[in-house]
């Protein structure tokens, strides 16, 4: 379990860091810095995402394996969530322009609002996507399903080398990071979606059965 924690936040911290420190290299200094408080912006989804995360994960991590009751703990974090990260996001679309000159100065936005309005909005959808798969994540480490702490770090490498080949403007940043955060997502969903399988085929096979009998073996007369 002290493995699979450390791994686990290395590729955190990889995956919520190391792209500033990538735009500070490619891009100029006013690029980066408008990057920077795009990031900054979408770090509060992620931030407020894992009150949920780390609420949940004592929990279900004292729920013995198959008990019902984790599949109602892991859809209410789902839920949450997707719910918070939905109601940021929309709280991004509506923002006037003179918010952000507020919050950051009046240097940002530069020039047309919709453009940075966009990458506030990418941006934020990215965050979402990798706080939903957080929590999938640190439900099958509580619930020891798989190594999915090495697969979040070896996507966290694969971020490195997107932006390495992918990073004409910030948009493409943005993009490359949402795209490995959506895969990511559907690669952690797979452990869980396999449990759930052969869970509803056990409870299956157990309603076919006599109440309360269990068949162990045949044996002869």
């Amino acid at each position: 379990e002290g493995l699979q924690a450390v791994t686990f936040f290395i590729g955190q911290v990889i995956i919520n860091n190391l792209d500033i420190i990538l735009v500070k290299h490619f891009f100029d200094p006013t690029q980066a810095g408008v990057y920077a408080a795009v990031a900054l912006v979408g770090r509060v989804v992620y931030m407020l995402s894992w009150q949920v995360v780390s609420s949940m994960f004592p929990f279900s991590a004292g729920l013995r394996a198959g008990d019902k009751r984790g599949h109602a703990v892991l859809t209410t974090s789902l839920g949450l969530v997707a719910g918070i990260s939905s109601l940021f996001i929309f709280a991004v679309w509506l923002a006037p322009p003179k918010l952000w000159h507020v919050l950051l100065g009046a240097g940002f936005p530069i020039g047309a609002h919709r453009f940075y309005s966009s990458l506030l909005i990418l941006y934020a959808i990215t965050t979402a996507v990798y706080a939903i798969g957080v929590v999938l994540m640190t439900y099958e480490i509580s619930q020891k399903i798989g190594n999915i702490s090495w697969v979040q770090l070896g996507f966290s490498g694969a971020i490195i080398g997107g932006i390495y080949l992918f990073h004409s403007t910030l948009n493409d940043v943005i993009l490359v990071q949402l795209v490995l955060m959506m895969t990511l997502l559907l690669v952690v969903s797979v452990p869980f979606i396999r449990q759930r399988r052969a869970q509803l085929a056990a409870e299956a096979e157990a309603a076919s059965l006599p109440l309360g009998l269990r068949r162990i073996r045949p044996v002869d007369e």
